[in-house]
């Protein structure tokens, strides 16, 4: 029975292979800053960019068909003077089982996972999230139905540790899930019970009424085992476009329920496009019991050359309490096709 139903996977993937599109892409992001220093010396010295924007570059490739879909993302990754590739790229098959109805995703789901049900803030470049809720990742199959026209969608991932062997009863506890339902320019609601590290259940709101407005609340809530602390987190987040001036904000806030502890913090940025040159500032405010009695604060006022993707910032960072201070001239070029 296995040899029959290997012989029709492959039956399926050579019928495909006739009617296929083929596509190719790459993308890459390096950062280099000219100069930073902090309030603690008087040396300035150089370095290549912050930590979570290493010098990196991803080649994209997709095969695409009426029944069957193949996709893989490789990404290259240059630190402290080494360069290799990631060892978890995203690269998995989908099988259009039931077309515009089911279908079934198999494969490693890594990097940027499987995003149908993840929202980001509309930052350009600091985007944020409620701790990347809604994302699912890591290795399995994921299920998800989609009546075309409905207006509803749901997803379930069966995660296993690795490629490896692993138990039944294991796996079941690292099962996500996942369902939106949409009413067209109106609301989407979205909500389902993840399992990143800890078990979370989480719920959002997203408002569709207006144009170039972008409006969506969630709130994630952890602690539905009895080894994990209770927490709350929520976040509000947002755009608005007019005309050349764009407007993004998020604000967060998270509750220790069992440690009873708060942190918040809110990150407003406004940019206009000039033509070939967009300018903008980014802000950010935190504070909280992580803070102690101070406030943290980061602006970044920038430029964008378009034609060259080329953004160069001014970027500060404060703390009111201990009136610590960084630094920064960063060069970010980004490109993609």
């Amino acid at each position: 029975m296995k040899k029959v139903f290997i012989l029709f996977i492959m039956l399926v993937a050579l019928g495909n292979l006739v009617f296929a599109d083929v596509g190719f892409g790459a993308w890459g992001r390096t950062v280099f800053s000219l100069a930073q220093g902090d309030d603690t010396t008087d040396l300035i010295s150089q370095s290549w960019g912050p930590s979570w924007s290493i010098h990196r570059m991803g080649v994209d490739f997709n095969f695409t068909s009426k029944f069957v879909d193949y996709h893989m993302n490789l990404r290259t990754s240059a630190a402290s003077g080494t360069a290799d590739f990631d060892s978890l790229p995203n690269m998995y098959v989908t099988l259009k089982l039931v077309p515009d109805m089911f279908t079934l995703h198999m494969g490693q789901f890594n990097g940027d996972g499987f995003d149908l049900f993840r929202k980001t803030s509309p930052h350009p470049l600091n985007d944020k999230n409620n701790g990347n809720v809604g994302r699912m990742g890591g290795v399995g199959l994921i299920g998800v139905v989609a009546p075309k026209d409905s207006g509803f969608e749901a997803g379930v991932m069966w995660s296993t540790p690795d490629f490896g062997t692993s138990l039944l009863e294991d796996n079941a506890n690292l099962v996500d899930i996942a369902a939106a339902y949409t009413v067209p320019g109106t609301v989407k609601f979205t909500a389902g019970a993840m399992s990143d590290g800890v078990r979370n259940i989480f719920g959002r709101v997203e408002i569709l009424m207006v144009k170039d407005l972008t409006l969506w609340a969630d709130a994630k809530y952890e602690g539905l085992e009895n080894a994990t602390p209770a927490a709350l987190s929520a976040l509000v987040a947002g755009g608005y476009k007019m005309d050349a001036l764009t407007i993004a904000f998020a604000a967060s806030l998270a509750m220790g329920l069992d440690a009873e502890t708060m942190d918040w913090a809110v990150y407003p940025e406004a940019y206009y496009d000039l033509g070939a040159v967009t300018a903008g500032v980014y802000l950010g405010v935190s504070g909280g019991d992580a803070l102690g009695d101070g406030l943290g604060i980061e602006a970044q006022p920038y430029v964008v050359i378009d034609d060259f993707n080329m953004r160069i910032s001014f970027d500060v960072t404060y703390n009111t309490d201990t009136e610590a201070m960084t630094w920064a001239i960063p060069i970010t070029v980004t490109f993609g096709f």
